[in-house]
């Protein structure tokens, strides 16, 4: 099926979502929303603060105001395409580009690069890759390429000073294991795995690379941030940090189109004081970490006075401190609302519905955790609440997690947390077949069967602890397509928090959360019933686990 299939969704597909309206009030879709409403009333007196555990969890991290109207959910790789040509076709200023890597054949999206600097003099263009996948040799048409091989045509042809290409190196792939590890092998060590598209101040971010498949018929999420200049420099300061301490590909002087064309072109340090990740790694680490230390450091402060959770009631009593934005109750409604409204240092108001973005960073190689403390965090909160609610005889499902994951290989922490709350839990992952692994050659082919028996483990264990009717695993399974998305979206105290991962917890990542706000509770609903529309639900005897084949 194609895009007609959400764009005949109704937003109040679920019969018992609560949508937000442009207005701020509630709209209940059925008695049995009503009721659940009521229930939970009485929880917020009981329950561990909801406010406070995430409060304390974004405490440190940058974040930002975005007019919810701002935001789109692209549904259909077809129409991630689309927009990203549009975007950088009437790019005024700079396109940045960090992605695992482009593909080596999409001459289309390089062309499109290339008449947008011939049809614009002030444009530059920066692309961050890695370096392992980037320079991958591959089977070209006149012989071996690679992704950095074919996008550096574009500095050949627009020159260094418009076009500037770097490739981050993790420095895990050191030493022996540099000279022993096989091609694709070596990527399992590290990767930079940033999927952040700016176009001047416009932003996509999803989890999806730049090549056909992610194209056509390889299932992500994508979110698109249409006039936020603060976001957008966020991630092209980040992007220029991290280049900072990766290679700036050169061209060869005297190159020709030989055999293999990563012959064409050389890499160099971009910072000349950065030690090499391949030769000092331990260095390079230090080097790296105070880069990244500072632009985080900078970040917090320059959006520290950006207060998420400012809550008035009829009373007047708030919560949260400090100028900024949050979540408002309604001063005649009995219901909690979810409008947002944010106030400058001036006290001047601006009202309509805004949703907040906070970053994560997540760089294991140089000791950046913050994506996975966050995640503990989270996962911590919905843990006690759950339990709390179970005290007082509630209904789990007023906690709900919706999970979706490319892969079933879930952190150990994350897992315990899920055994030991209360909670509803709802999975969305790939099928074996709709793993970007099925079908491929040598041990990569081994891939879908062993998240298969991660998988089947889980549902066992769900089992021993009596939480299979509350945590259920759905796969994706569409006929000739893959499914790559990841995130997670948590409801707390009324689908008050709302979190959106737009990447994976991996070696070298960032991560941006949706909180709150008039985008992230109706229409995210509605792109994570699309998905659900090609699942399956997965148990123990279910023929989608095809172990053994």
């Amino acid at each position: 099926m194609s895009g007609k299939f959400y764009s005949n969704l109704s937003e109040n597909s679920d019969r018992n979502v609560i949508e937000i309206q442009h207005s701020g009030r509630i709209q209940d879709s059925s008695e049995s929303a009503k009721k659940s409403i009521e229930s939970t009333r009485s929880i917020h007196n009981i329950a561990d603060d909801p406010y406070k555990a995430i409060e304390d969890a974004i405490k440190d991290k940058p974040r930002f105001m975005v007019d919810s109207d701002k935001i789109k959910i692209i549904y259909e790789p077809s129409d991630f395409y689309s927009k990203l040509k549009q975007a950088i076709s009437e790019a005024k200023e700079r396109v940045y580009l960090s992605t695992l890597y482009i593909g080596s054949s999409e001459k289309e999206l390089i062309e499109t690069i290339s008449t947008a600097l011939d049809n614009n003099e002030s444009l530059k263009v920066t692309i961050l890759e890695d370096c392992l996948r980037g320079t991958r040799p591959e089977r070209g048409e006149t012989g071996l390429t690679s992704s950095a091989a074919e996008i550096s045509r574009l500095i050949e042809k627009h020159g260094a000073d418009r076009v500037s290409i770097f490739l981050y190196h993790t420095p895990k792939l050191a030493g022996i294991k540099k000279r022993i590890y096989p091609e694709r092998i070596n990527e399992t060590v590290g990767v930079q795995h940033i999927k952040a598209y700016i176009c001047d101040s416009n932003v996509i971010m999803t989890g999806a690379n730049l090549n056909k498949d992610y194209f056509t018929n390889r299932q992500d999420r994508y979110f698109q941030f249409e006039e936020a200049p603060q976001v957008a420099d966020y991630l092209i300061e980040l992007i220029d940090g991290i280049s900072r301490f990766s290679y700036r590909l050169v061209l060869n002087q005297a190159h020709s189109d030989t055999f293999n064309a990563n012959d064409r072109f050389s890499l160099v340090l971009n910072d000349k004081d950065c030690p090499d990740p391949v030769k000092r790694p331990r260095k390079f680490k230090k080097y790296a970490y105070q880069i990244m230390i500072n632009f985080i450091e900078k970040w917090n402060k320059n959006t520290a006075s950006t207060n998420i959770f400012t809550m008035e009631n009829g009373s007047g009593v708030g919560v949260g401190v400090g100028v900024g934005a949050g979540i408002q109750r309604s001063q005649t409604d009995d219901y909690p609302m979810q409008k947002l409204q944010t106030r400058s240092e001036s006290s001047k108001e601006y009202t309509g519905d805004y949703t907040f973005v906070v970053s994560t960073i997540q760089m294991a190689p140089l000791g950046i955790h913050q994506d996975q403390k966050y995640i503990q965090k989270l996962f911590r909160a919905i843990k006690e609440y759950s339990l709390q609610l179970a005290k007082h005889d509630k209904p789990s499902t007023i906690c709900k997690t919706e999970v979706t994951s490319a892969y079933f290989n879930f952190a150990r922490i994350h897992i315990d947390a899920i055994l030991a709350c209360k909670s509803t839990f709802n999975f969305l992952v790939a099928s074996p077949q709709a793993c970007g692994f099925f079908g491929a050659k040598g041990v990569s082919r081994h891939i879908p069967n062993t998240y298969s028996l991660f998988e089947l483990e889980f549902l066992k264990h769900l089992s021993r602890v009596n939480r299979s009717d509350a945590v259920k695993i759905r796969e994706y399974s569409r006929d000739g397509w893959s499914y790559h998305g990841k995130g997670l979206s948590a409801s707390i105290y009324l689908s008050i928090y709302s979190f959106i991962r737009l990447s994976d917890i991996y070696f070298f990542v960032g991560v941006i959360y949706l909180i709150a706000g008039y985008f992230s509770s109706g229409r995210t609903m509605r792109e994570i019933q699309g998905l659900k529309y090609f699942t399956t639900t997965t148990t123990t005897t279910s023929t989608n686990i095809n172990i053994g084949k």
